[in-house]
C-alpha cells in the first residue's frame, strides 16, 4: 500500500501582467490583473500601494468611477476605501482572479511626478485569501 501524497503548501498570488500609463497627459492609469497561487484559497481584499507622487481620491464617486474591471468576475459586491496613497479594495465573495484598471478620477498624479518622468515605478499589493492569509507583493512597473 502506498502512502498518500501530501498536499503542497500554498503559493503566494501572482501578477501575470501590469501597465502604469498616461503620466506624461496628467491621466494616469494602472491596470494589472492580480491571481491567486497555487493550492491558494481565494483572494478576498487587495490593498494597493502606489509611491509618492501618485494619490488615491478620497471621493466614493471618484472611487467608482475611476475603478473598474471587476464586473464579470462573480463579486457582485465590493467596497473601495482610499487614503493618501493606498486604496483598498475588499470583495464580498472570494475569487481566483481580478482584473483591475484604476484611472482618472480616482488615481492622481502630481506635477512634480509629471516633470520627473520616472521610467520605472514600485507598488505594492498585500493580498489577503479567504483563509486569512496575507501576502505582500512587489511591482516594479515600466511606465509607458
Amino acid at each position: 500500500m502506498s502512502e498518500p501524497i501530501p498536499e503542497s503548501p500554498p503559493h503566494p498570488p501572482t501578477v501575470p501582467s501590469a501597465t502604469l500609463t498616461g503620466l506624461a497627459t496628467g491621466k494616469p492609469r494602472l491596470k494589472f490583473t492580480l491571481a491567486a497561487g497555487s493550492n491558494a484559497a481565494p483572494i478576498q481584499s487587495v490593498t494597493i500601494t502606489v509611491p509618492s507622487g501618485l494619490s488615491f481620491s478620497h471621493g466614493r464617486k471618484q472611487l467608482a468611477r475611476g475603478v473598474s474591471g471587476l464586473a464579470g468576475t462573480g463579486v457582485d459586491k465590493y467596497t473601495l476605501a482610499a487614503t493618501g496613497n493606498r486604496l483598498k479594495v475588499a470583495l464580498s465573495g472570494s475569487v481566483k482572479r481580478i482584473p483591475l484598471t484604476i484611472g482618472a478620477p480616482a488615481l492622481k498624479d502630481s506635477k512634480a511626478l509629471i516633470k520627473k518622468r520616472p521610467r520605472k515605478l514600485d507598488i505594492l499589493l498585500r493580498v489577503v485569501d479567504g483563509m486569512g492569509r496575507t501576502s505582500a507583493l512587489h511591482m516594479t512597473i515600466v511606465v509607458r
